[in-house]
């Protein structure tokens, strides 16, 4: 009976020492990198149910889309045969919501969804009471708004992130627009990803 014992435990303490080494691999790949968001350039509403209910629809088909897409989609939920509900800056039953999510060319299936299930959760968190919000992660981009925006130019909310060295010669700037205009050859007519991603060492 001790033998048996004996030889139980040893195998106990391996599992046990595994799964310790495993959890900080799972750990940081969880990291969802956020990067930043409009929250503060838009003004909270008083939100109908019918909206909240859409909102949620579009956030979920777009967190289950992410598994199985090539790392972007777009859709919305609702109808539009009522314009607004009161005076009173309520959005109205009708309100579709238009939702709209991009991870990175090499972020797909289970690391797009993961991404974009938490900008999902976060966007309500940091965003509540919005008709429309944008929020921003290292590998993926998530969007709704009760306006369709589905095939137009956005250049705003501008995201920008500051490097730690100032560039100043001409000779400089020169070399960074040739690396930029190489950058959206390189994702548009040279691979139509439309994402790339390169570096530049000056």
């Amino acid at each position: 009976m001790e033998g048996k014992q004996f030889n139980v435990r040893p195998t106990y303490s391996f599992l046990f020492v595994f799964l310790l080494g495993f959890q900080p691999h799972v750990t940081e790949a969880q990291s969802p990198n956020y990067a930043g968001d409009d929250c503060n350039s838009t003004t909270p509403k008083s939100l109908s149910n019918a909206y909240k209910t859409n909102l949620n629809n579009v956030l979920s088909w777009l967190s289950l889309d992410a598994a199985t897409s090539k790392g972007y989609n777009h859709n919305n939920f609702g109808n539009n045969t009522v314009k607004f509900a009161s005076l009173f800056n309520t959005l109205g039953a009708y309100a579709i919501v238009y939702g709209l999510y991009d991870c990175r060319v090499d972020v797909v299936g289970y690391f797009c969804q993961f991404r974009v299930s938490t900008a999902a959760r976060e966007v309500l968190q940091r965003c509540p009471n919005r008709a429309s919000a944008f929020i921003f992660y290292y590998f993926c981009i998530l969007r709704f708004s009760s306006e369709n925006f589905f095939g137009e130019v956005s250049v705003y909310p501008p995201w920008n992130l500051v490097g730690i060295k100032d560039v100043s010669s001409a000779e400089e700037i020169h070399k960074l627009k040739d690396f930029m205009r190489s950058l959206i050859r390189k994702a548009t007519v040279e691979t139509n990803q439309l994402y790339y991603m390169d570096v530049l060492v000056f």
